[in-house]
């Protein structure tokens, strides 16, 4: 390389090259015949390509194989100032003692396009199994960056420059020591779009993206899939900071101890859920999908099979907007299988559905606590079960529902669909053949509504409940009648105030 002068192309013939290639203060490319026939090899005693600059320079490499590097930083390419170009490549089995098994540039934007980097290992340093950047952009459009290893970061370690991922897969990759199986993102925003981010693993925190610092993370037409945390807290993103914004886009079956979907943790930023799933996240304690601090609003969605002690789809505090969306089959070992609001907070939810969640403890779907409010308008909450009180919604706060159905649903104590200890009013709603007291221990009250509140009642219908001996069938408490209602069964332990 010493004869080769700035800015110089080096083609390369088919062929295995065995080499460890060291340059200086000068911009290269290197271009080779094809990817499968033109491989530079480092036989393991060097990186394969080191370019040491004290001021920034370009360097691109297209349709070549580099294998079997080992260096400090950057077992395949190791760059200290300057911008990286990398297309139709193969970065496979290199490694380093520090940073970035197959690519590590300290300071320069890097540029991956149509390669595939794989079994590349950084298990001592810093990390980054495929590649540590430290200062610059990082794009990476149709690449694959699989089956890497590193004791941070198992796919990639970022640091201060915005990430975008197209057409592409992290997958696979692992973090041995400590967190982030496949994406380590600090201080720059990540937007992946199209492109598959699976089955990663950390032996610690976050299998799947960790995001901290200024910028937002968008993820768009994508997947988060199958991620797993095995000792720590996350299974598939834990954003710390910046807004979060998930469209068209699946993340289901990842797992963790704590939470196994998404965990959010900056109170000032919004969490935007559209047209999304989130199935089948599996937490051994905690939340199941989605944990928030933030503002979170979900459109058009679906929250299906996760499963954690508590709040197996949604833990939030701040506030809730739902909106055409559908929540089914979650469970919860303790209380409250789909949303669990800590509040206060402004919860609103319209023309959604809520069927066959299960809670062992309390609570089938829906916590309010004391100080939030709630607006349901045009929603169902059916078949829903706890071996508690509340088969549906347990509210200590204050709540308005409009045109929404309660049917189906069962608690194993009091309140079969809607345990009211705070300030309700409910308008054309029915709610039927909903159960109390389903364990028939014949402690039940209140089949369809168990009122310690306040409760105001209009043009609605309470009919075909079922409640233990204790209580009347269809409600329990005083019910203050606005007009207009159908009630089916009211005795001594339903007073009705007002007309039916």
């Amino acid at each position: 390389m010493t004869a080769a002068a700035d800015g110089d192309v080096i083609q390369i013939a088919s062929g295995i090259y065995v080499e460890n290639i060291t340059a200086a203060n000068k911009s290269l490319s290197f271009i080779g015949e094809n990817r499968a026939t033109t491989i530079v090899d480092g036989a393991n005693l060097a990186s394969v390509f080191v370019f040491t600059n004290v001021a920034p320079e370009d360097f691109s490499f297209e349709h070549l194989a580099i294998r079997n590097g080992s260096g400090v930083n950057g077992g395949g390419i190791s760059v200290v100032q300057g911008n990286v170009s990398v297309t139709d490549s193969d970065l496979t089995n290199n490694k380093a003692s520090g940073a970035g098994g197959a690519l590590a540039v300290n300071t320069g934007n890097i540029e991956i396009h149509g390669t595939i980097m794989r079994n590349n290992k950084a298990t001592v340093g810093s990390g980054g199994g495929a590649i540590a950047h430290s200062t610059g952009t990082l794009n990476i459009v149709d690449s694959a960056l699989e089956q890497n290893l590193a004791k941070t970061g198992g796919g990639i370690i970022h640091v201060n420059g915005d990430t975008t991922i197209t057409n592409s897969s992290v997958s696979e990759n692992k973090a041995v020591s400590t967190l982030m199986g496949g994406i380590s993102q600090q201080n720059g925003s990540l937007t992946i779009d199209n492109s598959h981010i699976n089955n990663n693993l950390a032996n610690g925190d976050i299998g799947g993206i960790a995001h901290v610092g200024v910028g937002d993370v968008v993820i768009k037409n994508s997947t988060v899939n199958g991620n797993e945390s095995l000792s720590g807290n996350v299974g598939a993103i834990q954003n710390v900071n910046g807004q979060l914004t998930v469209e068209n886009s699946q993340i289901s079956n990842n797992t963790a101890n704590q939470i196994a979907g998404v965990y959010h943790t900056d109170a000032t930023k919004d969490v935007v859920i559209k047209k999304s799933t989130m199935s089948n996240n599996v937490a051994t304690t905690a939340v199941g999908a989605l944990l928030t601090v933030g503002k979170l609003i979900i459109e058009e969605s679906v929250f299906s099979g996760n499963q954690a002690s508590t709040g197996a789809a949604i833990y939030h505090a701040s506030d809730l907007s739902i909106t055409k969306s559908n929540f089914s089959l979650n469970q919860a070992t303790g209380d409250v299988a789909v949303i669990y609001n800590a509040g206060p907070g402004n919860i609103s939810i319209d023309e959604s559905s809520y069927k066959d969640n299960y809670a062992g403890g309390n609570i089938g779907v829906m916590l309010v606590s004391a100080g939030s409010t709630l607006v349901i308008t045009n929603s169902t909450f059916s078949g829903n079960e706890t071996n508690g009180i509340a088969g549906a919604l347990y509210t200590i706060g204050t709540s308005k529902i409009t045109n929404s159905t309660f049917s189906g649903n069962q608690s194993g104590q009091h309140a079969g669909a809607i345990f009211n200890g705070g300030i309700a009013t409910l308008r054309n709603v029915t709610i039927t053949e909903n159960r109390a007291d389903s364990n028939v221990d014949g402690t039940g009250f209140g089949g369809g509504i168990l009122n310690s509140g306040t409760l105001n009642l209009r043009n609605s219908i309470i009919a075909g409940n079922l409640g233990g001996p204790a209580g009347d069938p269809d409600c329990f408490g005083t019910i203050n009648s606005e007009g207009y209602n159908m009630i089916e069964t009211v005795g001594v332990n339903c007073p009705i105030a007002g007309s039916t």
